[in-house]
């Protein structure tokens, strides 16, 4: 059994805050998300926001990013680590979809 570390810190507080001021509540009433989708559109744009408060990591760098995190935090339980779930692509849909509400 390998011991796995996951960067926690700052995420935790970020969450709270985010929570108080209904940040992840407005996502969830307003932003659409797809049923077939693994991770929620939401949850994306959380963990985009998280990116953006703790250092600002370009979209290709996002897996390596995500690759670090608990899942926990987000109320995921599986590991983060797959590639194919957190690809630069699906950070860039979820910022189109984001873009589309704004336009209607």
């Amino acid at each position: 059994m390998a011991i796995q570390h996951r960067y926690v810190s700052e995420f935790s507080i970020i969450m709270i805050y985010a929570t108080r001021l209904g940040i992840w509540d407005l996502l969830v009433k307003h932003v659409p998300s797809s049923s077939k989708a693994p991770i929620s559109t939401p949850t994306i744009l959380m963990i985009l926001l998280f990116c953006l408060i703790t250092g600002r990591q370009p979209l290709y760098a996002m897996p390596h990013f995500v690759a670090q995190l608990d899942g926990s935090v987000f109320g995921l339980n599986h590991d983060l680590t797959k590639s194919g779930e957190f690809g630069d692509d699906r950070f860039a849909r979820r910022l189109d979809t984001l873009y589309e509400i704004d336009r209607a």
